[in-house]
């Protein structure tokens, strides 16, 4: 987290890849899921952001965790050029976590300016 913290997404993921995700309880392999998302989004590498996301399940996670599983998805989407699934995605988190809702409106936003002709915020969701 540290590692993301200071924009350093390569290295993040170099550390969490030395880490056996099946020696921790599932909460933290979905918290250590996310944060390898983040470091692929931050290096435009959706698909294999796609790929961790899909390897773990949103069980393990709160409320949260969901929504920001969710935005992660959308951002995957805005990555790809596709706003408006974006927008899909990111109107079925319901309710909106308090403490995740400035991320969430963030993607939201690149998405709506997105889907009005302007690129996206290039960057990444913090």
């Amino acid at each position: 987290l540290l590692l993301l913290v200071e924009d350093r997404p390569e290295e993040a993921l170099e550390e969490l890849a030395a880490i056996d995700p099946n020696r921790l309880p599932r909460h933290l392999q979905g918290a250590l899921s996310l944060h390898a998302v983040e470091a692929h989004l931050r290096l435009s590498e959706w698909d294999a952001a796609e790929r961790v996301l899909d390897g773990y399940s949103a069980d393990a996670l709160n409320e949260n965790g969901r929504a920001l599983r969710s935005n992660a998805r959308a951002r995957i989407c805005l990555g790809r050029g596709e706003a408006r699934s974006a927008l899909r995605v990111l109107d079925e988190i319901l309710p909106v976590p308090a403490e995740v809702k400035d991320e969430i409106e963030k993607t939201r936003a690149q998405a709506r300016r997105a889907l009005d002709g302007e690129s996206p915020d290039p960057e990444p969701a913090a």
